[in-house]
């Protein structure tokens, strides 16, 4: 599993994107909320609808089980909130919500917290990961039928600690191919990224590789805790950083601790950056 990580800056695009949207069903009073439940699990459909039966305020109005049914019942329901989960057969909850006119309140259900700022893009009010809690399922329906605007730094901050925590478990790693066999890089193992003409290679300890990647697409999902853009061509891991030296035109340049002990020029554009990540004076 490759977890991306979410640097602030994308957060902020996402909130601002969805801070116009605004779901009609908050817009009037409300007696019962009708509500449906898109799961392809048998056993977590049943825990969940078991516990939705404590709530007074929704009434439950059925389910599906893969995308193309969601899409047709939440046409013919027409539901005020929505539990989503986002692996399914057919259509995975996302393209769901895109197939459908008028989507309800949604929150999202899912073993993954990877898929947790796609979520937030998608207007879901909250996300909630597998096995479900009495607890967390009473937080995440109060939040919708409160029928006040979303907290939006609460929901950040969710998305943050799902992130963070997923990292922790699942680390990031580099799918890379090398003759007729696919090799998984551990994030750890990576020094630098370099990119040559059209092509960008990763570079480990004494190999490279190509990576089927720009080198702006991954400064946009690289964590910048762990990495850092220090010229043109090149994306560096900032624990392979070895020492910085000054070079005769008074610029600096980094060498990496691999095993060519590779120089490479930090670019002027960078290095303020590069100092404030290293904590550098």
């Amino acid at each position: 599993m490759n977890v991306k990580p979410v640097s602030a800056s994308i957060l902020h695009e996402a909130a601002e994107r969805r801070s116009a949207w605004r779901c009609p069903m908050l817009e009037r009073p409300k007696a019962k909320w009708k509500t449906v439940i898109v799961e392809d699990n048998l056993a977590s459909f049943h825990a969940l609808k078991e516990m939705l039966a404590d709530f007074p305020d929704l009434e439950f109005r059925g389910a599906a089980h893969d995308g193309k049914e969601a899409v047709r019942f939440i046409q013919t329901e027409k539901p005020d909130l929505l539990f989503l989960d986002i692996e399914l057969p057919e259509l995975n909850g996302f393209e769901v919500l895109k197939s459908i006119q008028h989507p309800p309140l949604v929150i999202f259900v899912s073993a993954y917290g990877h898929y947790a700022l796609k979520a937030f893009e998608a207007n879901g009010i909250d996300y909630i990961l597998k096995p479900v809690t009495k607890e967390r399922l009473e937080a995440a329906i109060a939040k919708a039928t409160s029928r006040t605007p979303y907290a939006e730094q609460a929901l950040e901050k969710l998305i943050r600690d799902i992130l963070q925590e997923q990292r922790k478990h699942d680390p990031q790693r580099f799918a890379v191919k090398e003759r007729e066999q696919i090799l998984i890089i551990p994030q750890e193992e990576v020094c630098f990224f370099k990119a040559e003409d059209k092509y960008v290679f990763l570079h480990t300890h004494d190999k490279q590789y190509f990576y089927n990647a720009t080198l702006k697409d991954l400064e946009a999902t690289l964590d910048p805790a762990d990495f850092i853009r220090i010229n043109k061509s090149y994306i560096v891991a900032l624990n392979k950083i070895e020492k910085i030296k000054k070079t005769l035109d008074q610029g600096h340049k980094i060498i990496v601790n691999d095993l060519q002990k590779t120089s490479v020029k930090v670019s002027k554009n960078y290095m303020d950056q590069l100092k404030k990540q290293l904590n550098l004076r």
